[in-house]
């Protein structure tokens, strides 16, 4: 599905944002992906990714939080993480500013909102994992970034995530990961499942048969594999956005098994690019990818212009 683009042009939290999607079924037909079967009955290769875009945030102006989910054995879990994680993540966002301030709820424009939120995205990721507890053959990937200003005026951004889809805050011409890759590629996690489970086997490269070794929902495996396959993200560092930051790419693993964040700088930065639309931008970097012979997967893009 598509977002159409709202312009917030002068506002102090941000510029424009906008989202792209789609089924990239002859990507999927490259990658010899089965389609999905229920009862013999042969259904079309389903979008499993999600995502959403809420600005003002619970009311709140000087925040926005952009999510992608991407789904695994059928979209259902990334569908309902979509209503579930904004929910659970405000009231998390509500607590620790009541917290913090050791003070009463303020209205939504008055609140101070601290500058680093690490507990809150672990608080939301662990709490939204547990209501799609229903969930146990099905999960998602989860990718949440928050975007706020302070009283004093300052701009913050921080990413928390689990499994293989990614942010990146481009910087002047450096691009900043706001991720973390949880694979058992990736030597922490290796050491981290290794840690709790004695089945592991060198050269594994799946978690009972699972790509990732962090997700949201999962729980048969979740149960059997106590441990090994958690809920708790990795959260970036809180960074303060200043003149260099151009903008923020949010995407599912679908476009970064293709693309660097190198390359997608390349394809923004071009002369034509940059003074389109966000919607444009997004469309352009999708659309660029789903033709590439590497690209297997369906993609959800969502850029944010600083």
């Amino acid at each position: 599905r598509q977002c159409e683009p709202e312009l917030f042009i002068n506002t102090k939290l941000m510029r424009d944002f906008a989202a792209s999607s789609d089924i990239n079924k002859y990507g999927l037909i490259r990658g010899r992906k089965e389609v999905l079967k229920r009862k013999n009955r042969v259904i079309e290769h389903k979008q499993e990714d999600d995502h959403c875009e809420i600005f003002p945030f619970f009311g709140c102006s000087n925040s926005a939080l952009f999510c992608v989910f991407d789904g695994h054995a059928g979209p259902a879990a990334a569908n309902e993480a979509i209503t579930i994680f904004p929910k659970v993540f405000y009231e998390k966002l509500e607590n620790f500013i009541t917290t913090k301030n050791n003070s009463k709820m303020e209205p939504p424009q008055e609140r101070d909102i601290p500058e680093d939120l690490s507990s809150v995205f672990i608080e939301a990721f662990e709490e939204t994992d547990k209501l799609l507890i229903q969930h146990e053959d099905m999960g998602c990937t989860a990718t949440a970034v928050f975007i706020w200003t302070t009283k004093t005026g300052k701009k913050f951004v921080q990413s928390g995530n689990v499994g293989d889809s990614f942010a990146f805050l481009s910087r002047g011409d450096k691009q900043i990961c706001l991720s973390r890759a949880h694979k058992l590629s990736q030597d922490d996690e290796r050491d981290r499942v290794g840690a709790v489970s004695s089945d592991m086997s060198d050269g594994q490269t799946r978690l009972c048969g699972l790509a990732v070794t962090r997700a949201l929902g999962d729980h048969f495996v979740k149960f059997m594999c106590a441990g090994a396959l958690i809920a708790t993200p990795f959260v970036s560092p809180s960074y303060e956005l200043n003149e260099q930051d151009k903008y923020i790419l949010l995407a599912s693993d679908g476009l970064w098994d293709s693309l660097n964040a190198e390359q997608c700088h390349e394809l923004l930065n071009h002369n034509i690019v940059k003074e389109a639309s966000s919607f444009g931008k997004s469309e352009l970097v999708m659309r660029y990818c789903m033709k590439l012979d590497s690209c297997t997967d369906n993609i959800t893009v969502v850029i944010i212009d600083l």
